[in-house]
């Protein structure tokens, strides 16, 4: 007979207890559902305490409202105030364990049914009524709290003729536009009780205080608003502003003094001094004058800012008032040879300008020309600039720069340029010590070698560049030589480390062309790099005659060099002719005296 067998399976049941999952999100809603409930009760406690906050600082500011009905009509007014009264300006009040800052201003309102002052018809009794207005707001709480309340108050008999003035202010921005919630100091000392009302400006960017005491050039009155600049008057006969142009208010009788003051968002100045090859120079001393007056005979100048460079070339001046300023350096052992923008520099409000001193070691004799368009006074760039006087004569080009060699008697080894006289290697077929300043080829038993091959140390031009020309002397070679006997290639580079590779090229950008003829423009495919090395190669077909290299110099333009702006350093004290000329402009020409650093500047009109 066959076996049977009975298998019995353990049936899971359900309420017996949750997994483990079901216990996860259990959970989860759990928690879910008390984060809510938390934060229901946290508003619910927040607005339940700010109601009570809010509440306290109601009853204050009736209590103020309430001391001031009980006032005679003549002493509700603020103490030093207009009108002048016995109410507090500001003050503190501790109710509840909390702490509150209480702020009156009482002002005296000309309604126009009656006219008003200076107007027409013309109203010689302004001071209608009072306004006044409580700003009640916690100070220890942690939620900031705060209720304002006005109302107006008026004489219970018709307002008389009192012989007092008004004060208008106004406050307008750079474009001459409104400054609403300008801040505004009103003091008089000279008057009993002194005046002092600190109040703001509406939204028509005026503030008026009608009923205000006779006073000759004695009201002093200061506008400001955070993140902009300020404005004030200044009293007649001061020791540092004898003559302002701006006098402390006048008040008379029954007339109103109006007066504008300008205020704007505040600027920066980001300062850098350096080289033409943009390595920072620090530590130099300069300041920037504006051309506000806030005097006359003499002149008192608004605005003015000192600064100094850190190690790294750099410096920031913050708040500085929307001007026209020109900068001063105090630079030993340096001259200046350019600024980015030229100057006079015109600041904007709510702007951050960018300014650039293009700084060289210092030579007895310069001449600086900047040149500009007469119509825009923008520089113009790629103008001629010739300086002659007698054998001298030399021609530049504004906004380009140049990097020379004229000596490589100092031998192979040098990887960065820094020893004018140094390079980085060469070949046998390189003489380059023999005459100092004369490269040639080498010269073995009374005969050239036929070719040879010298590599420059690295030039670091201090940002990307635009190489223009390359240029060489002598031009003519002996005729024996060969033709092309003086070759260059040119290798450029956006890095300098040990993984740069440096691939020479001619002028087609590839390295199967040579520079053969100077000058020379340099291939375009080397725009945007900033290190740059030459390879030059020398040959001849007579072993009796070499070339030479007696003068090496490589034209370009960078971000670092001063737009419109060329120097010509180590002049004699002379008389120079200056020639100023440009493709589509008129020729200018100037007779130039040296003496020191000399500063030429020359406007050309459009031909």
């Amino acid at each position: 007979m066959g076996r049977f067998f009975y298998v019995h399976k353990k049936r899971s049941n359900p309420s017996s207890g949750m997994t483990l999952i079901e216990t996860l999100v259990a959970t989860a809603v759990f928690l879910v559902f008390s984060v809510a409930i938390y934060q229901l009760y946290a508003r619910v406690i927040s607005f339940s305490n700010t109601v009570r906050v809010r509440t306290v600082a109601t009853e204050i500011a009736n209590e103020q409202f309430e001391t001031i009905r009980n006032l005679q009509y003549y002493d509700v007014g603020t103490v030093g105030g207009i009108p002048t009264g016995v109410i507090a300006p500001s003050q503190t009040v501790t109710r509840n364990n909390m702490t509150f800052s209480v702020g009156v201003t009482i002002r005296n309102i000309d309604q126009p049914a009656d006219g008003t002052l200076g107007g027409t018809p013309n109203d010689l009794s302004p001071a209608d009524n009072k306004l006044v207005a409580v700003d009640v707001a916690c100070t220890s709480c942690q939620t900031p709290v705060s209720v304002e309340y006005t109302s107006l108050v008026a004489p219970k008999s018709l307002e008389t003729e009192n012989g007092n003035g008004a004060i208008v202010i106004k406050a307008i921005d750079a474009n001459g536009e409104p400054v609403s919630g300008a801040s505004v100091s009103i003091d008089n000392t000279t008057l009993s009780p002194a005046v002092h009302i600190d109040d703001v400006t509406g939204t028509d960017g005026a503030l008026t205080i009608v009923d205000a005491p006779p006073a000759t050039e004695s009201y002093h009155i200061a506008v400001s608003k955070s993140g902009y600049s300020s404005d004030q008057s200044y009293p007649p006969g001061g020791s540092e502003n004898q003559n302002p142009s701006k006098p402390d208010l006048t008040v008379a009788a029954n007339q109103v003094t109006q007066s504008t003051f300008s205020i704007d968002r505040l600027s920066t100045f980001n300062i850098k001094t350096l080289t033409n090859l943009c390595a920072p120079i620090g530590g130099i001393d300069g300041t920037f004058t504006g051309t506000k007056l806030i005097g006359t005979s003499p002149d008192v100048i608004k605005n003015t800012y000192s600064f100094t460079t850190d190690s790294s070339g750099a410096a920031t001046l913050s708040n500085i008032e929307w001007d026209t300023y020109t900068a001063a350096l105090s630079a030993a052992g340096y001259d200046l040879i350019g600024v980015n923008p030229l100057q006079p520099v015109t600041v904007v409000p709510n702007t951050s300008q960018n300014v650039s001193f293009v700084l060289r070691d210092a030579n007895p004799s310069t001449l600086l020309v900047t040149v500009t368009d007469a119509a825009t006074e923008l520089p113009l760039a790629d103008a001629t600039v010739e300086v002659s006087a007698g054998a001298y004569d030399e021609t530049k080009t504004t906004s380009v720069g140049s990097i020379t060699q004229t000596d490589w008697s100092g031998g192979d080894g040098q990887a960065d340029y820094s020893d004018n006289t140094k390079f980085f290697s060469a070949d046998g077929g390189m003489d380059f010590s023999t005459t100092p300043g004369i490269l040639s080829l080498a010269n073995t038993a009374g005969v050239y070698v036929e070719n040879g091959t010298l590599t420059s140390s690295t030039f670091n031009l201090g940002a990307p560049t635009t190489f223009r020309q390359i240029s060489w002397l002598p031009l003519s070679q002996p005729p024996a030589a060969g033709t092309d006997s003086v070759r260059f290639q040119i290798a450029t580079s956006a890095t300098n480390d040990e993984n740069t590779v440096w691939t020479y090229k001619g002028p087609d950008g590839t390295a199967a062309s040579y520079y053969t003829s100077s000058p020379a423009d340099i291939a375009s495919v080397h725009t945007g790099d900033q290190f740059l090395r030459y390879r030059v190669f020398l040959s001849t077909s007579d072993g009796s005659v070499t070339p030479t290299i007696s003068d090496l110099s490589f034209t370009y333009t960078s971000g670092c060099l001063p737009p419109g702006q060329i120097d010509f350093p180590g002049l004699s004290n002379d008389t120079y002719t200056v020639t100023v000329s440009k493709e589509g402009y008129a020729t200018s020409v100037k007779t130039i005296t040296i003496n020191g650093t000399t500063n030429a500047t020359f406007s050309l009109s459009s031909s």
